[in-house]
């Protein structure tokens, strides 16, 4: 089986209990609500573009004059990894990554961001641009971009929930505090664990051998990206963030992630305040 057959298998198996709950609480109108509500999940999944999170300042589309030369980089490693050539997306950030998504098996998006480019060397930027040819050639960058879909559904289910409650309880509709997500904290780390493994990632390093980058180059571009990045906050979306080359994600898992985030941290720490016991 296929590596990115989980994804397609549980999309028609999330549609089959939707349309089927319905029905089963409400007849034939329960029917078309369900179908209604499949329609608009798989429109969702289908049509969204995570480049809206994934450069929340925007980006362009590397074309035409390449200063970095990488477009022909990513030529020769999509010819090595025998998949079509994916697209290059640029993006002005002050933290130093790269990331890699797509919905269909083999094809996909390159991004990198401006302090990447321009803080690593051309060898060190063969192993991000290698690390993503190989994820792309693999089919789990599918499984990680529907991750990545259903987590931002679930925050913005969650995001809803928080304002009413927090319209209930501080009569201030417009400052939720994310006592939801925390809620919620276990039943999303389920979710990130059934796509996306630590195991795979290790995998990939180890192939990434194959074409000619050893361990310690890997090793050595992690750390700079971890180090470079400690004085510089985490500007993409915590649902897609295990996009991104060398996460803290996959590592600590998605609690320590959000210590990360300014805006859930404050929330955090005034938490209690907020919300009287």
């Amino acid at each position: 089986m296929k590596v990115w057959w989980k994804s397609f298998f549980l999309i028609a198996l999330l549609n089959v209990l939707l349309i089927s709950f319905a029905w089963e609480q409400a007849g034939r109108a329960g029917l078309a609500w369900g179908f209604l509500l499949a329609l608009s999940i798989n429109y969702y999944l289908v049509l969204y573009s995570p480049l809206r999170r994934l450069c929340p300042k925007g980006y362009q589309t590397l074309e035409g004059e390449d200063p970095w030369g990488l477009l022909e980089e990513v030529r020769q490693f999509a010819k090595r990894a025998k998949i079509p050539t994916p697209k290059v997306c640029i993006w002005q950030s002050d933290q130093m990554q790269g990331f890699v998504f797509g919905r269909i098996p083999y094809k996909g998006h390159l991004g990198f961001s401006t302090a990447t480019l321009k803080n690593l060397n051309p060898e060190e930027l063969q192993v991000l641009i290698g690390w993503s040819s190989l994820a792309l050639k693999s089919g789990r960058v599918v499984n990680w971009t529907f991750l990545g879909l259903f987590l931002n559904l679930i925050f913005i289910f969650l995001s809803s929930v928080d304002r009413i409650l927090s319209g209930l309880v501080t009569r201030r509709i417009n400052r939720p505090h994310g006592a939801t997500l925390w809620i919620a904290g276990p039943l999303i780390f389920v979710i990130q664990r059934l796509f996306c493994r630590k195991e795979e990632y290790l995998k990939l390093d180890k192939e990434l051998e194959k074409f000619g980058i050893s361990s310690e180059l890997t090793a050595q571009v992690i750390k700079k990206i971890y180090f470079q990045n400690q004085t510089h906050f985490p500007e993409g979306d915590l649902a897609f963030a295990h996009l991104y080359f060398s996460s803290p994600l996959l590592k600590l898992g998605l609690l320590p992630l959000l210590r990360l985030q300014p805006s859930f941290k404050s929330r955090i720490l005034k938490l209690r305040g907020n919300y009287p016991v």
